[in-house]
Formats: structure tokens, sequence, C-alpha cells
């Protein structure tokens, strides 16, 4: 193991002397890679793109050493580009969900037996987790999250999950939203 970990750092040493010896940052040149119309270039940034079972995805392993090794200084502006992104993902599922007749209830026709756990649990969730499935996990990340509370009890409130995906299903449903 240790023979493979110093031919990577001894590769990985190489390349990026490479790139300085080209004066070349490793910034301009990850941004050159990535944004490169070449299409021998494509090919090989798509490769590092793709998600299949027999490879690891590496952008997910990038963002995780990214955060993991982010001078103190940048980590929050490194946490808003995530926040950003994550934010226009939002609104382009939003965009999309608000124009599905799934998920269009005239409020003149919903009665009070319309609202209840079936309704927005089984109907509601299957929609919301296929056509919003960011703004969804969010929302469950930000109501399931443990309170203070629950913490020192070491043990969930009672009834949380359904709640939980009660409120969340509200808020996507609130026409201010």
């Amino acid at each position: 193991m240790a023979t493979t970990d110093n031919s990577k750092t001894r590769r990985v040493k190489e390349t990026t002397e490479f790139i300085h010896s080209r004066n070349w940052s490793l910034n301009d040149f990850l941004i050159s890679f990535y944004s490169s119309t070449d299409s021998s270039i494509a090919a090989q940034r798509g490769s590092c793109l793709t998600k299949s079972r027999e490879t690891r995805f590496a952008p997910e392993e990038l963002i995780n050493l990214w955060f993991d090794h982010c001078p103190r200084s940048s980590l929050p502006y490194l946490e808003h580009v995530i926040v950003n992104r994550a934010s226009k993902i939002i609104i382009k599922e939003a965009d999309k969900a608000c124009g599905l007749k799934s998920l269009s209830v005239p409020t003149t026709s919903v009665t009070a037996d319309d609202l209840d756990e079936s309704f927005l649990l089984s109907k509601l969730e299957t929609e919301y987790t296929r056509t919003l499935p960011l703004l969804w996990f969010l929302l469950d990340a930000v109501i399931t999250s443990s309170n203070r509370s629950e913490q020192q009890k070491q043990q969930a409130a009672a009834g949380k999950e359904t709640r939980a995906k009660f409120v969340g299903c509200l808020s996507g449903c609130d026409p201010a939203f």
C-alpha cells in the first residue's frame, strides 16, 4: 500500500510540476480542462463526470476533499458556492413543478378530508421526491434534524417523521413559497 501511495504522490508531483513548468496554475488548468470545447478533451472530461457502478464518482469525492482540506479563510466561500448551486437547482425544480398538473390542486375543491396523512404522504410525497428531489431533501433535513431537547434525551420526538413530511408538503404547497 505504501508503494502505491508513493507512486501516486510521485505522479501527482510530476504532473503538477509539468503544469507549473508551462507557467500555468493548477486552477487555470482545471478550468481550461472543464471548459474546453475540444472533442478529445470533452471526452476525457465526460469520463471524469460519468457515474457508473464500477467506478468511484470523482465529483462527490472531490467536493468532500475540498471541504476536508479547504483553508479556513476560504471555507465560507466554498459553502456559499455549494449553496448557490443548490439554490439554482431548487429554482429549476420549482419552475418545472409549477407546470405539473399532478401538483396542481384547486383550492376551491380541497376539503379538510383531502388534507389527511394519506393524501399528503402518498400523493404529494411521491410527486415531490420525483420532481423536487433537492428541495424535498433540504426540507426533510431541516425538519428532521435533532433539536436540543432530542439531543439531550437522545431520542427523537414522537411522530416526528410524519410531522416532518406533513410540514414539508405544506411548505411546498404554500402558494407564496
